[in-house]
C-alpha cells in the first residue's frame, strides 16, 4: 500500500503543463481569426494560427484533467472517508467555483463593454445587467462540473464494494479495450450532436451548473478511467505503462486528418466535391448528398476528435513519466500553484490584452508578451496572495 500512495511527480507535472496550456490559449482565443463576439476581449490583430492552435489543443486538456483528478481522488476518499474528502471537495472546489462565477467573471466580462465604448456603468453591469444577458461562469464552468462528479463518486463509493476494495492482481488493458473506450466515446459524442444541438456550445442546467452536452459523457469517461488507473496500478512497475513513440504517432497522425476533416466541415463546395468522389449523390440531388456528407464529416470529426484526446493523455503520461518525473523548486511551486493560476488568470490575462488592444506590433510579439505576463502575474498572484491570504489559504 505504501507504494501505491507515493506522489507520482510526473502527473502532478502534467497538471501544472495544462495549466499553462490553458493560459496560452485563453490567450490565443484573444488573436484568433472567427473568433467570439462574447469574448471578454477581442483583438483587431487576429491570425488562423491561433484558430488552428485551439481547435488541435483545446481537445487534450480539459479530458486529461478529468482523469487526473479522479486518478487522486480514489487513495484520497479511501485515506479519508466519504465525509471528510466530501468536506475537503467543497472548500477546496465549491468555494472557488462561487467565488469566481460571482466576483471574477462579471467585471472581466465588463471588457466588452469597455471596448465597445459602452455608457453601462460597471457597477450597474455587475450586479445587474450580466446577470440577467450576459451570465455564463467563463473558465468555472470546469469546477462546477468536477464538485457534482466529486459528489455523485463519493455516493457511489459509500456502496460500492468494487471501488472499496483493490483488485488482487494487477490489470493491463489491451489494445481491444483502450478501442473500446475510443468507440465509446466518439458514439456518445456523435449521438449528442445529432440529437441535441444547443444554441450555444454551453448549457447552464438551472443556472447553476455549466456544461458542454457534447461532451459531458467523455468527461465522465475520463474520470471513470482515472478511477479504474489507481485501482488496477498504471504506472506502476508491473503495471500499465504506455509506450511513447507508438501513441505519439497515433496523435501526430490524428491530428493531421482532424484538420482536414475540419476543414471540409466548414467549406460546402469542399463537401460537394467529396460527395461526387464517392458517389453519394447518385439517385439524389445535391443538396441531399451534401447533407449525408455533414453526417459523415461530423463522425469523422468526432472519431479524430476523440483518438486526439486518449492519445494526448497517454503520450503525455509516456513522456512526463519518463522525463519529467520528479521535483524541484520551480515543480514544486508550480504543482502547488497551479490550481491558483487557474483560477486568477482569467482576472489578470483578460486586462492585459485590453490594454494591447490599440498597441501596434508583430501579432506574434503581442501574443507572447500578453499571455507571458498573464501567466507570470497570476504564478505571483497564486503564491503571494491566494495562498498567503487568510482563509484563501486554505482553500488555494
Amino acid at each position: 500500500m505504501t507504494s501505491r500512495t507515493e506522489r507520482l511527480y510526473f502527473l502532478d507535472n502534467i497538471r501544472s503543463f495544462i495549466t499553462i496550456w490553458v493560459v496560452v490559449l485563453h490567450g490565443a482565443i484573444i488573436y484568433m481569426e472567427y473568433g467570439v463576439d462574447w469574448y471578454p476581449v477581442v483583438d483587431q490583430q487576429r491570425s488562423l494560427f491561433f484558430s488552428i492552435l485551439i481547435m488541435l489543443v483545446e481537445p487534450t486538456l480539459m479530458t486529461a484533467m478529468f482523469f487526473i483528478a479522479a486518478y487522486f481522488a480514489l487513495p484520497s476518499i479511501a485515506a479519508r472517508g466519504s465525509r471528510a474528502f466530501l468536506k475537503s471537495k467543497l472548500l477546496r472546489i465549491g468555494v472557488p467555483w462561487v467565488l469566481g462565477v460571482v466576483l471574477v467573471t462579471p467585471p472581466v466580462d465588463y471588457l466588452i463593454l469597455l471596448a465597445a465604448k459602452s455608457p453601462t456603468g460597471w457597477f450597474e453591469f455587475c450586479t445587474s445587467e450580466y446577470w440577467r444577458l450576459h451570465y455564463h461562469q467563463g473558465p468555472y464552468w470546469f469546477l462546477g462540473v468536477l464538485l457534482v462528479f466529486f459528489l455523485v463518486f463519493s455516493l457511489v463509493w459509500q456502496g460500492s464494494h468494487w471501488l472499496r476494495t483493490p483488485p488482487e492482481r494487477i490489470s493491463i488493458p489491451s489494445r481491444k479495450q483502450l478501442a473500446a473506450f475510443w468507440a465509446l466515446m466518439t458514439l456518445g459524442m456523435f449521438a449528442v450532436q445529432l440529437l441535441w444541438v444547443p444554441k450555444t456550445p454551453f448549457h447552464i442546467f438551472g443556472n447553476v451548473v455549466a456544461v458542454m452536452p457534447s461532451r459531458i459523457h467523455l468527461y465522465s469517461g475520463y474520470f471513470i478511467m482515472g478511477l479504474v488507473a489507481w485501482r488496477n496500478r498504471w504506472f506502476s512497475s508491473a503495471g500499465y505503462n504506455p509506450r511513447l513513440i507508438p501513441w505519439v504517432a497515433v496523435l501526430v497522425v490524428s491530428m493531421a486528418l482532424y484538420s482536414a476533416s475540419r476543414a471540409l466541415s466548414t467549406d460546402a463546395r469542399s463537401l460537394e466535391v467529396l460527395a461526387r468522389v464517392l458517389h453519394l449523390n447518385e439517385g439524389s440531388t445535391a443538396l441531399h448528398a451534401t447533407a449525408r456528407m455533414s453526417v459523415l464529416i461530423k463522425l469523422m470529426n468526432v472519431s479524430l476528435f476523440n483518438a486526439m484526446s486518449l492519445s494526448a493523455l497517454l503520450a503525455s503520461c509516456a513522456l512526463f513519466k519518463r522525463h519529467f518525473n520528479s521535483t524541484g523548486p520551480i515543480q514544486r511551486s508550480l504543482a502547488a500553484n497551479s490550481f491558483g493560476i487557474y483560477f486568477i488568470h482569467a482576472a489578470v490575462l483578460y486586462p492585459i490584452g485590453y490594454l494591447f488592444l490599440d498597441v501596434q506590433m508583430p501579432l506574434m510579439v503581442k501574443f507572447t508578451i500578453v499571455t507571458s505576463l498573464g501567466f507570470f502575474l497570476s504564478w505571483a498572484a497564486s503564491a503571494l496572495i491566494l495562498r498567503k491570504a487568510p482563509f484563501l489559504r486554505q482553500v488555494f
